[in-house]
């Protein structure tokens, strides 16, 4: 397993445990008994979840172009999170819209 594979699995595991619905429909299994809290404060746990993956991500060795794609994915998914989050969109259950 690679450095980017294991924060691939971390996040993934953080991100079911914050939104486990979202991850119900996505079909990881885990967190199916769980609501996710579409309040403020679940909405910002999920934002810093985001931030503190991509800040990994840039110190995170990649290899190969397998591992070059897998993490130019991770790094547009996790950055347009962190700009929904600094726009003040937070879904359509909690926080600001625009």
């Amino acid at each position: 397993m690679t450095a980017l594979d294991d924060l691939a699995g971390r996040y993934t595991d953080a991100f079911a445990a914050l939104d486990p619905c979202l991850a119900a429909l996505m079909g990881i299994a885990g967190q199916e008994a769980r609501l996710t809290d579409y309040g403020p404060d679940g909405a910002a746990a999920r934002a810093e979840l985001s931030r503190r993956t991509l800040a990994e991500l840039g110190r995170v060795p990649v290899a190969g172009d397998a591992g070059r794609v897998a993490a130019a994915v991770l790094r547009e998914r996790l950055e347009v999170e962190v700009a929904l989050d600094e726009a003040g969109v937070r879904g359509a259950l909690g926080g600001r819209q625009v």
